[in-house]
């Protein structure tokens, strides 16, 4: 469960962000750059793939540990933007530092659930 609504949580902020900032905002927003636009393109790809295999219950196989943990990684690398006060960084408001950080700690909650064990026969 924690696994499919960080996957929504992630896909939703993206999605809404780019629209956001791409259309309906200011053309001279700092926080408009490449590099946002390609955080934010990779999220709504990952986060749909976060959500798929959580759904299909895979919250435990390789793909998706591998998947969360490359999420992981590009979250962090937006704390380390925010911390340091990067120019142009993603992390531009507090409330999307607070997001971020409950984007985090779904991704640890997700990767550290242990395996789901099936009954097998009606054991």
């Amino acid at each position: 469960m924690t696994a499919l609504l960080t996957g929504l949580i992630i896909t939703g902020e993206a999605l809404t962000l780019l629209v956001r900032m791409r259309w309906c905002g200011d053309k001279n927003n700092p926080w408009i750059s490449r590099k946002n636009d390609l955080l934010a393109g990779i999220d709504i790809p990952a986060g749909a793939a976060l959500i798929g295999l959580a759904w299909r219950e895979k919250t435990t196989s390789r793909a998706f540990r591998a998947l969360a943990a490359g999420v992981l990684v590009t979250h962090g690398y937006r704390e380390l933007e925010y911390v340091a006060h990067a120019d142009h960084k993603f992390l531009a408001t507090r409330p999307l530092f607070v997001v971020n950080n409950v984007k985090i700690a779904g991704l640890l909650l997700s990767l550290s659930a242990p395996p789901v064990r099936k009954k097998e026969n009606g054991e």
